[in-house]
Formats: C-alpha cells, structure tokens, sequence
C-alpha cells in the first residue's frame, strides 16, 4: 500500500543515489518502537545520521503527512472518534532553542513535563488526524479545529466534548452526535448508548501507539 505513495528522491543531475526505502522505514520504526536515541540505530540500518537527515527531509517536505493522508482516503467515515492522551515528556525533551513561532507542544504540570496527543480516528480505529499540544490544554478546546472538515457522519466522544458550540456546530456540518451529558445536566441529551461503545476504538488505538517507547515517552525536542 505505501510503496506507489512513496516519494522518489534524487537530483537528475547524478550523485549518490537515496538509499532504500524500505531499509529507511525500518530504521525509523525500530528508533520509534525502542525509544532510543539516534545515535544508536543499529548498523544494519546505515549511519543514524544519513537516516536522520533523511527522516527530517521528509518531515520538512511535508511527505509524512500526504503519506497520512492519502491512506485516509480509504477510511471508514461511518463514525469517528476524538479524543486525547497524555505523554510523559522526559527532560530531555525540554530546552529547545526558541525560534519565533516555534511550538514545542510542552507543558508543565504536578506530573512534570507532557505533551498531550489530541486525535480523531474513524470507524475502525485508524488514525485520520491529530494535534499536539501542552498536557495542560483542554482536549475540546481543539475539537473545532480536528472535526471542522468531516460532514454526515457520527461523532462519538466522552463528557470532557459536551459543550454546546461544538455540539452545535457538528450539527451544521450534518453529523450525528454520541457525546454524553454530564449527570446534573439540565438539558441532557439522548444518544444511542450501543453506538457509544464503539469509543473504545480510540482507547485502543492509544494503546497501540503507546507500545512505541518514543511515543510512549517523549524523548526528543
């Protein structure tokens, strides 16, 4: 599936030809599933420096994200679901040099540093968006900003998403709503609890992510 998507790199001048795809996407998943740093990536892989300069070239470039949304054109859009997670961000991670509108998605709390990871999937629990923030910031304050560009589908959420303006505005994109009242509401809200089960997609989708020791623990700046 990702192979026709992949960018082609190298100048039609000549040069040292890119190395292997498929050896460079290797390399980046075994630093995101061992958490360690760059520097030891294992031989087999290169030098950590070519494969890093390489993974920040694409970043730069904006190729992971049309990677990520290509692969969302299949999604199933029956329903989707917000919702957020803390990450534990190691000191490490913290004293990047500020630049003017650099956003290092660090905040500061009793627990220490975290970055919170703000995300929406679809029916099947496959990623479609997501935004980073301080692990201080509320998750329905970035509501508007990920469920902005879905229309006719489902929005099944938790309690911490039942405000009125957003509520409001999913109507008016044409999406339903599986988003619960609070137990002293005024006006409490019918929803379809059987349909509301199926937020524990988004739970597990987190506790896939967070088999990954990098983004289980933030590590990098």
């Amino acid at each position: 599936r990702l192979e026709p998507i992949l960018p082609t790199e190298g100048s039609p001048r000549g040069g040292r030809p890119a190395g292997d795809i498929r050896i460079f996407l290797n390399a980046i998943h075994s630093m995101l599933r061992t958490g360690a740093p760059w520097r030891a990536l294992p031989q087999e892989y290169g030098s950590w420096k070519t494969v890093y300069s390489r993974f920040r070239r694409w970043h730069k470039r904006v190729y992971l994200t049309a990677i990520l949304e290509i692969l969302t054109l299949r999604s199933d859009m029956e329903n989707i679901m917000i919702d957020g997670t803390f990450v534990h961000a190691h000191k490490h991670s913290v004293g990047a040099r500020r630049s003017a509108g650099s956003n290092q998605a660090i905040g500061r709390s009793r627990g220490g540093f975290t970055t919170k990871i703000h995300t929406v999937v679809d029916g099947l629990g496959n990623m479609l968006g997501f935004i980073l923030t301080g692990g201080e910031c509320s998750e329905f304050t970035q509501a508007h900003k990920l469920l902005k560009y879905y229309r006719n589908t489902t929005v099944i959420a938790d309690k911490g998403y039942n405000c009125q303006s957003i509520v409001n505005k999913l109507y008016a994109q044409g999406c339903a709503v599986a988003i619960p009242t609070k137990s002293n509401s005024k006006h409490p809200r019918n929803i379809d609890l059987h349909l509301y089960k199926e937020r524990h997609l988004i739970e597990n989708f987190f506790s896939k992510i967070k088999e990954y020791r990098k983004i289980a623990t933030r590590y990098d700046k």
